[in-house]
């Protein structure tokens, strides 16, 4: 608990400070604020590293084995999955705001919506040729809730 309240006072301060900084960049009329918004994202990311590696260290005390080459396996596996889908993202959100001439409701919808479809279907096979342990745990558990959902 001190750890986590720990790191929602760190996220309130690197989120402003960030903010602040990334504001100042990246400034078009079509951002005027710059990049603010990344400030915030980039912050909480970070703290949600520091954070995981803060519990890590205490559970190690009281857990000797931690099976870290597992973990560090799966991070791996799970980041480069996580890379192609942000690289798809960034691309087809580009494709389809070059695409659509008008900037309706309808239009920017698209814009926002399509690419975190896309994202999120690369990003499941990607993690699924990479042979990401929790992803097969997770559709397991589907498959099984599933199953019994038409058994009962």
């Amino acid at each position: 608990m001190i750890i986590a309240i720990a790191s929602i006072g760190v996220n309130f301060i690197a989120s402003y400070f960030l903010l602040n900084l990334l504001s100042t960049y990246g400034v078009t009329p079509e951002t005027p604020n710059g990049l603010g918004h990344v400030g915030v994202a980039l912050a909480t990311s970070c703290v949600a590293l520091v954070n995981f590696f803060a519990l890590l260290l205490l559970m190690r005390r009281h857990i000797k084995r931690l099976n870290g080459r597992e973990i560090l396996s799966s991070f791996l596996r799970i980041a480069a999955a996580s890379a192609v889908m942000s690289a798809v993202c960034y691309f087809s959100y580009h494709s389809l705001h070059n695409y659509f001439t008008s900037k309706t409701f309808i239009t920017k919808s698209i814009e926002a919506f399509v690419p975190i479809g896309i994202g999120g279907i690369v990003f499941v096979v990607v993690a699924k040729l990479l042979r990401v342990g929790e992803l097969e745990r997770v559709y397991d558990g589907f498959a099984r809730k599933l199953g019994r959902k038409g058994k009962a």
